[in-house]
């Protein structure tokens, strides 16, 4: 999503934006590993 803004429009708020979310949803993804781990031990 990051490169279609920078190579369409290239707006830096917005690629800005959509990088804060991509960086977001990524811990989501290793909180979630890590906690998956860490319960069922």
């Amino acid at each position: 999503m990051h490169s279609y803004v920078h190579l369409t429009f290239n707006n830096v708020i917005v690629r800005f934006s959509v990088y804060f979310a991509s960086n977001f949803v990524l811990l989501a993804l290793w909180a979630t590993l890590l906690f998956r781990l860490v319960t069922t031990g």
